[in-house]
């Protein structure tokens, strides 16, 4: 599953963002690091409560994701690679608002 979904869905897009500044790739480089979540969190199975560890990737993740595209934004002096990056940023922004949701748990209190 890592080596048929998530692994090609990351190089593909990081090298489609990097070398072609394709837009969308910001999120669907995204979506391959969360599918590399989903995987090892089924891989490692009975070993690890797989609603804590995922809880824990994607905000791990999410807030790398945007820290690291926001310096790029700042930093980046190109019109061409703003497009990319804003993509990216709106992505992690919203799978880091809806994990925040689940981590304190503001559903379940109602």
């Amino acid at each position: 599953n890592i080596f048929a979904t998530a692994i090609p869905v990351i190089l593909v897009s990081v090298y489609l963002w990097t070398k072609k500044s394709v837009a969308p790739c910001g999120f669907t480089t995204y979506l391959g690091v969360g599918i590399l979540g989903l995987s090892i969190a089924g891989i490692v199975g009975d070993g690890v409560n797989g609603e804590i560890f995922l809880k824990c990737w994607f905000l791990i993740t999410s807030v790398i994701w945007i820290l690291g595209l926001s310096y790029l934004s700042i930093v980046s002096r190109s019109e061409e690679s703003q497009a990319p990056i804003s993509w990216g940023l709106n992505t992690g922004a919203l799978v880091f608002y809806s994990v925040m949701f689940i981590v304190v748990e503001l559903w379940e209190d109602g």
